[in-house]
């Protein structure tokens, strides 16, 4: 015969155990991150996309006028892992217990509050398949490796379908006679030393030097005679005086924000910090790291300062993060370099004085290029770009200025796009033409079909206009326009 305590045990270790096998269903259940398509029949339930944050654009006037008082413009700044819980949640409502990452964004800036006064904004963004697992697949052997790789994974990096645990070389001289573009999938040394060893690299050491340690670079700046910039991803950047290293400087920003967005994230040097021999870290508190550096404190260096250790100067650049609700400022460290000499590199000191074209002529082109042309018309047109960006070893990108952009496949131009900078464009008097600030209301013969939100398009000569403007209305003004092929 039962007693009242034995029902009340049993009953209560059965609760246990089915609350136990519902945590676990639940587990199996969850949406899984693909890298490999599974060997069976799967289906695609569809696509899913999802964001998280805002770029400047999209940043409205009266939340900037918002941010200078609440801390509610905050929202500006978006997170990876909010923006792939949203894709997750969508995949999760078509009834998908799986998730293909087909195409991830990150667009960074900065939005002006204030003299003197920026607050970066953020926005990622994914896309996906929702997938619906073969009824009978074995979990145990999720994402084994096979010849069919998912192209993005959770953290928005390439899938190359590879495990790379050395660093990889691609020689293509069977395929092509030209130097072909080699990235590095595994940096092992991430430390920058008071010495002048950056990554394992010295300064003073040779171009070919750099290459060979951390592979060609994602983009090159064009200083001036014998000085370059070879930048690895968005925020690594080497500094080049007759082919030898001079300087080395992290930074969220070394170029722009509308030109730092056109360089791809790099699966590695996007992904992390220098570690600081002395210490020092990005993130610390100025207080911290002038305690680090045996140093004395000093209010007058706000917004950062610049210490000789043995042969190098260190310049330790901080940014102001303020609590709205104790008005106590906090500054922390959110750039360094290390060189030979002080140096400051200022990019728009290298294209102030070179004017370059800023009207598209309808079915002739920029300054004589239209997509077909190649490389050599395009330098003796508008001589050498000040920025080259390496996209892979057939894709890249010429910059002239701060606006215009050519994009190549191998030699030829495939597209071409002016950018807006937030400068203020002046009106041209011309017909058939296209300029950064136009009214689109000019434009009405074109027969304009809005193709999505502040996005229009037209087909002219061979070739199809796109325009983006921050109006969604045809009574706004041009703020990038891209030519490309008429599909």
């Amino acid at each position: 015969m039962n007693t009242p305590a034995t029902i009340i045990s049993t009953l209560t270790l059965t609760l246990l155990l089915t609350a136990c096998q519902s945590s676990s269903l639940l587990e199996v259940q969850d949406i899984v991150t693909l890298e490999y398509y599974p060997d069976c029949d799967f289906k695609v339930l569809g696509m899913v996309n999802s964001v998280d944050g805002k770029t400047n654009h999209e940043f409205h006037f009266n939340e900037r006028k918002l941010f200078t008082r609440s801390a509610l413009g905050l929202r500006a700044v978006g997170k990876k892992s909010v923006a792939f819980d949203k894709l997750k949640e969508q995949a999760r409502a078509l009834g998908a217990d799986a998730i293909a990452v087909t195409s991830f964004k990150h667009i960074s800036g900065e939005v002006q509050i204030g003299k003197g006064k920026s607050v970066e904004t953020a926005k990622y963004y994914y896309r996906g398949e929702a997938i619906k697992l073969c009824d009978d697949f074995d979990y145990a052997k999720l994402n084994e490796v096979n010849d069919k790789p998912v192209r993005y994974n959770s953290s928005g990096q390439l899938n190359t379908g590879v495990e790379f645990k050395t660093k990889i070389k691609i020689d293509m001289s069977t395929v092509s006679a030209k130097k072909p573009f080699v990235q590095h999938f595994l940096i092992d040394n991430q430390v920058v030393t008071d010495d002048g060893n950056i990554f394992g690299v010295a300064i003073g050491e040779s171009t070919d030097a750099l290459i060979a340690e951390l592979g060609d670079p994602s983009a090159i700046i064009n200083i001036a005679k014998d000085e370059q910039a070879y930048l690895y991803g968005r925020k690594h950047f080497f500094y080049l005086k007759n082919n030898k290293i001079s300087a080395y400087k992290f930074a969220d920003f070394i170029l722009p924000p509308h030109l730092n967005n056109e360089i791809s994230m790099h699966a590695v040097f996007d992904e992390f910090s220098p570690t600081l021999s002395n210490t020092v870290e990005i993130g610390d508190n100025i207080r911290i790291v002038r305690e680090k550096l045996g140093l004395t404190q000093n209010t007058k260096e706000s917004d950062g300062f610049t210490v000789k250790r043995g042969k190098y100067y260190q310049h330790y650049q901080f940014v102001e993060l303020k609590d709205l609700a104790s008005d106590f400022t906090n500054l922390i460290l959110k750039n360094i370099s290390l060189s030979e000499q002080l140096y400051t590199f200022d990019w728009q000191a290298i294209v102030k004085n070179d004017r370059k074209p800023d009207v598209i002529t309808i079915g002739l082109g920029i300054s004589g290029i239209s997509l077909g042309s190649n490389k050599t018309e395009l330098r003796a047109a508008l001589g050498q770009p000040e920025l080259v960006i390496n996209r892979s070893s057939r894709k890249s990108s010429w910059v002239y200025g701060n606006n215009l952009v050519f994009d190549f496949t191998r030699d030829t131009v495939t597209r071409f796009k002016l950018i807006s900078s937030g400068d203020k464009s002046a009106r041209v008097r011309c017909y058939d033409c296209l300029y950064l600030g136009q009214s689109l209301s000019q434009l009405d013969k074109y027969m304009l079909q809005r193709t999505a939100q502040g996005q229009f398009a037209f087909d002219a000569s061979g070739a199809q206009y796109l325009l983006f403007s921050h109006d969604d209305s045809k009574n706004g003004v041009i703020d990038e326009i891209e030519v490309v092929t008429q599909e």
